[in-house]
């Protein structure tokens, strides 16, 4: 199976990924499965080519000013042995969400 894949890998000039690869192996009658292509090009190393490259939408200006906190908030803890717990009412039942220091958080039931 590796063999036939590297063949339309390669005829495709490398360009193809396991859907495609997946596709033209079918065209020729060979009943094969995506996942079990993508798993056999994942083992021999064979990659399709990325065209397509990640937008950035938002670019954020260095020179701008930081918003302020209308709200004042103090996210500084009182006590670094302290642990700070809130209660979470669920539709099911309360949760009890307890901070237990150097951000490890746990559920109690």
């Amino acid at each position: 199976m590796a063999a036939r894949i590297r063949v339309v890998h390669a005829e495709s000039g490398g360009a193809y990924g396991s859907p495609r690869v997946t596709a033209e192996l079918r065209e020729t009658g060979l009943p094969v499965n995506e996942k079990r292509v993508a798993r056999v090009m994942r083992t021999f190393s064979i990659t399709g080519i990325r065209l397509r490259r990640r937008i950035r939408t938002t670019v954020p200006d260095p020179a701008a000013a930081r918003v302020p906190d209308l709200f004042r908030r103090d996210f500084t803890a009182p006590d670094l042995g302290s642990a700070q717990f809130s209660r979470l009412e669920t539709r099911i039942r309360g949760v009890t969400c307890g901070n237990m220091g150097e951000g490890a958080w746990r559920a109690f039931l």
